[in-house]
């Protein structure tokens, strides 16, 4: 088993969501469900049980080696890995040439390859939960075209097609003739992930979440449309009415205040009295400010020279040394805002967010800058002049004050943290009104942002509300549609369910004809900002120009598109009601049935080698020896059985059971009234119940001068605990251990401290769980046999983990709490920790 892993949130193999295979898995096993049954969900659930959405998560036997890297290289593991797990034959070299072992031709290996053409991977989301979240959505495959074809490639080279040979789907004729596949007709159900409830309460919960989200979003264009007028109409706005001047603070006065360059510092002013333009001249101030903040810089030029200019820094000296800055460049061909970024000491231009424009004779500025984590807005002399995407600000623990080539005066620096953060304005949203050029050019577009912002935001909402209700109508109609359909030789009732099914859908088309209005009208007004802003004049040269003006000819085009269509939208709404909507999404047609047929060939009774295949793996777990080492090959180059009478009976009886456990006499009894066909528990109960099993581990040495390897199993083989196991020993110990069954994966760095079982942390070739390594956790990337080794750290870690000295300190608490003699504590503990007493030795 492995979770998914890929770069950063980008799923590139597996899925997100396998947990659900894992935990089909699990409930499968617990049911007992029977073998056979479950190799048939594993390689076709969609197939087999369409109408039952919980056998899709089985499908994620497949999902689980995909590799979204290359489709090519996908199937081909697929092929290697289910002909190896599910009866035992080596495929992989028969690609390029006949088997050179096996009866298997090189036909045959692209038979058995169409078989897996059609698939493909998805997920039952419908879009996912709220705020990205996805906890019903089921990793499954599918097929994705039915009809899908194998090319033969001579010699296994993809540049060398057989064009002229037709591949069928099949198997090896040596391992038993198949069943043709039939197409399968997928139910609703299968067919429309929104219908199963899972899925439909995510969406509905995924929709109030974005309404919600939304109202905020409208309470804050209000805000901004509010706040921007008002600094337009009023030059002397201030944020906030109190404010505390840093540079009259004692403590920054007489504290470690770094400065390079002529500054100096009097009766709160900060002085920079030289108009040097060869090196920049900094003022750190040192201060811890929580992020969302807010800082304030009044500034005064006396004298400049060419290309200076005056800014701020903000640096919240974390790990990354991240800082945040801009500045204001008084004159020159470059003159306006320019901001940055860096890291590690670097300082990084960031040339698509510079603003030009004319700073000419004003000689008092006021910088502000707002930071709430990502966002920055800034503003000089109450002009919105830059909002951006920033790296995430938390404090921020020093500004800097920054000039070249200018004689300032700073008299106010105000820095403060806001409980309630001033409205910041979205970055995406201001690009589109307000581009990055001129300022000076776009003041009328400037001055309108506020009501293109707030006008836009009311039309998000009010589309986003409409799209609910047009869904809930959509999901009732299509509930009644394919959920309540009556029987039909039943005239009368197909009538009435039609009739009424008519009046559902016209109601779903008037919700669907006003959302279209809506949608229509938000396209129809930016369509026409973007016109606005693609007019805007700017300096270019003649190759410039003529692309500007195909560009300001397409959004002619665009706008009268979305005219047009403003106006067909119009003219639908006066039309009359009829029952065609555009009903829930559905994902998937008909499947081949390819797979359904390679499953029930695997569990036919004439197959010689699933049975085989799932014993001997059984086999391996309870004596950590198998019975045919080659666990994968069954083949002619495989391994011979140690057993092989052993192997053929308890593959009968795992088929075919025949013995039935007697619990007054505990012994089995040969009966027509045994088990289930196919039951694990059944063969795990007559392995665990037999004298072999139940033998000590005990040496002895004429024994193992006969058979040292143990390969008659005179004891008990020895083997440590795997890594799971000891974890989840530990914390059950002390009763400490979560036994909850399922759910999504827990991040596999809280293994230390959240009490879930082993199996329930993320488990990938890139994240595993570090005290499971040590002891050799599970290798994603070995499928069939667990490697295991006794090394010296491993004892180390049960010595000093964080885990098992917390966990040992609960259990002596708890037994010295119970039993405060020391006899009674070491004897209770022995049996509550080995289940047994100690020896005489051991209790010494």
């Amino acid at each position: 088993y492995s979770d998914w892993y890929g770069f950063q949130s980008q799923v590139r193999f597996s899925q997100k969501n396998i947990w659900h295979w894992r935990d089909w898995t699990i409930e499968s096993l617990n049911a007992d469900i029977g073998y056979d049954s479950m190799v048939v969900q594993l390689l076709a659930g969609d197939e087999s049980l369409p109408f039952d959405p919980d056998h899709l998560r089985a499908t994620g036997f497949l999902v689980r080696n995909r590799n979204t890297d290359s489709r090519e290289q996908w199937i081909r593991d697929t092929i290697e890995h289910t002909s190896k797990a599910l009866f035992g034959i080596t495929m992989a070299c028969a690609q390029c040439h006949d088997h050179p072992y096996d009866p298997i031709t090189q036909e045959e290996y692209y038979k058995y390859r169409n078989i897996f053409e059609p698939v493909s991977v998805n997920i039952d989301n419908a879009g996912g939960g709220p705020n990205g979240n996805d906890i019903a959505g089921v990793a499954r495959i599918f097929d994705q075209n039915r009809n899908a074809k194998t090319t033969f490639y001579i010699r296994g080279n993809d540049k060398t097609p057989d064009e002229d040979r037709e591949i069928i789907p099949g198997v090896p004729v040596s391992l038993g003739e198949w069943s043709e596949p039939e197409e399968v007709t997928l139910p609703a159900l299968a067919r429309i992930p929104l219908l199963r409830e899972p899925v439909a309460r995510q969406v509905l919960a995924r929709y109030e979440s974005e309404i919600e989200t939304l109202q905020i979003k409208l309470a804050h264009a209000t805000e901004i449309k509010n706040l921007l007028a008002i600094r337009l109409s009023n030059p002397d706005f201030r944020l906030f009415e109190d404010s505390t001047n840093l540079l009259s603070i004692t403590k920054v006065l007489t504290g470690d205040v770094m400065m390079q360059g002529d500054w100096s510092l009097t009766d709160g002013v900060a002085s920079h009295d030289s108009a040097n333009a060869d090196n920049e001249s900094w003022l750190d101030i040192p201060v811890i400010v929580s992020a969302p903040a807010y800082l304030s810089l009044q500034v005064d030029v006396a004298e400049t020279t060419e290309n200076a200019y005056v800014g701020v820094i903000v640096d919240t000296k974390d790990d990354l040394q991240h800082i945040e800055g801009c500045h204001i460049q008084l004159n020159g061909d470059q003159s306006g805002l320019h901001v940055f970024n860096g890291y590690e000491g670097s300082r990084n231009a960031l040339a698509n967010l510079h603003r030009s424009f004319e700073v000419g004779d004003t000689t008092h500025l006021k910088l502000e800058l707002v930071i709430e984590d990502k966002l920055i807005n800034i503003y000089l002399n109450n002009t919105l002049l830059q909002t951006y995407q920033s790296g995430s600000i938390e404090n921020i623990q020093s500004v800097r004050l920054i000039t070249r080539g200018a004689v300032v005066q700073i008299p106010h620096l105000e820095l403060r943290d806001c409980s309630e953060s001033p409205a910041i304005v979205p970055p995406d949203e201001f690009a589109k009104v307000v581009p990055k050029i001129s300022i000076n050019d776009m003041r009328p577009l400037y001055e309108e942002f506020g009501d293109i912002l707030l006008s836009q935001s009311k039309l998000n909402l009010a589309i986003k509300q409409l799209e609910l209700v047009a869904h809930k109508a959509a999901d009732k109609a299509d509930r009644y549609r394919y959920l309540a359909v009556p029987d039909s030789n039943d005239e009368a009732a197909v009538t009435a369910h039609r009739e009424a099914h008519e009046e559902l859908a016209k109601t779903v088309q008037g919700h669907q004809r006003k959302l279209a209005l809506l949608k229509a009208e938000l396209a129809l007004q930016k369509a026409r900002v973007d016109l606005r802003v693609k007019q805007l004049p700017s300096a270019s040269t003649a190759e410039q120009q003529s692309d500007i003006e195909k560009a300001i000819d397409s959004s002619k085009t665009a706008l009268e598109n979305a005219l047009k269509n403003k106006t067909n939208a119009e003219q639908k709404l006066t039309e009359p009601a009829t029952p065609q909507y555009q009903g829930l999404i559905g994902s998937y047609g008909s499947s081949s049935g390819r797979r359904l047929s390679l499953a029930n060939w695997l569990v036919s009774d004439s197959h010689p080698l699933t049975a085989r295949i799932a014993i001997n793996h059984i086999w391996l777990r309870h004596f950590n020896q198998p019975i045919v080492d080659s666990v994968f090959d069954f083949g002619l180059n495989g391994s011979t059985p140690t057993h092989p009478a052993l192997l053929d009976f308890l593959a009968s009886e795992l088929k075919s059971p025949t013995y039935d456990f007697n619990p007054t006499s505990q012994k089995w009894d040969k009966t027509n009234e045994s088990a289930s066909s196919w039951s694990l528990k059944h063969i795990h109960r007559l392995i665990v119940t037999s004298n072999t099993y139940q033998l000590a581990y005990l040496s002895n040495k004429k024994n193992a001068a006969i058979d040292n390897d143990n390969r008659w199993l005179w004891h008990r083989p020895t083997h440590r605990m795997d890594a799971e196991v000891v974890r989840d020993s530990v914390l059950f110990l002390a009763g400490e251990l979560d036994t909850t069954i399922g759910g999504a994966s827990f991040p596999s760095e809280h293994g230390m401290h959240v009490k879930r079982r082993s199996m329930y942390f993320h488990q990938s070739p890139e994240e595993q769980m570090d005290f499971l390594k040590v002891f050799d956790g599970v290798d994603p990337a070995e499928c069939y046999r667990r490697h295991t080794s006794v090394v010296p750290h491993q004892s180390l870690a049960l010595f000093n983990s964080e885990l098992v000295i917390v966990q040992s300190r609960i259990l002596a608490h708890q037994l010295n709490t119970e039993l405060p003699a020391d006899d009674d504590f070491i004897i209770a503990l022995f049996e509550h920790m080995l289940s047994r007493p100690p020896t005489k030795q051991e209790h010494r």
